[in-house]
């Protein structure tokens, strides 16, 4: 039988250990942030994929809604839409890397996050995007039920 070092066996179970960490709002934003950029400078429906699926249920719920009614408006014979085809959000800025993510208001199982993002020494200062985040039972996601919903 082979028997590890103690010195390995306490480096494998603090570098395994690490990687237990659970994504903050603040990084699952970041990724929803770098998928959608990617994807804004190459179509490429993998990284819109990515995007989608960094939202939450609610959001997800509201793009199958309107692909559902987009689809039945559409001629028999016609390729129908997946939800995620729809997934454009105009008050986030994709154009520009994030500069800072600050928590604004965090309660319970929701946070508000305000996004800054870096301009160039010639650029006017951006508006700042607020982004909702709520937690669901695999982590937190990405909430755009109010930018997409208005009756909200």
């Amino acid at each position: 039988m082979m028997r590890l070092s103690p010195v390995l066996l306490i480096a494998t179970l603090l570098t395994t250990g690490c990687g237990n960490k659970k994504p903050t709002p603040e990084s699952v934003y970041r990724q929803f942030h770098r998928s959608m950029t990617k994807y804004a400078r190459e179509p490429y429906p993998g990284y819109r994929s990515q995007a989608y699926e960094l939202l939450s249920e609610p959001s997800k719920a509201l793009f199958k809604a309107q692909a559902e009614k987009v689809n039945a408006s559409l001629p028999e014979g016609v390729k129908k839409l997946e939800p995620d085809q729809l997934l454009r959000v105009r008050h986030l800025t994709f154009d520009a890397p994030i500069k800072e993510v600050d928590t604004l208001e965090p309660v319970d199982d929701r946070v508000e996050l305000e996004v800054t993002y870096e301009t160039g020494k010639d650029e006017p200062a951006r508006e700042p995007s607020r982004v909702s985040m709520i937690r669901e039972a695999d982590g937190w996601r990405v909430d755009l039920v109010g930018a997409l919903d208005p009756s909200r």
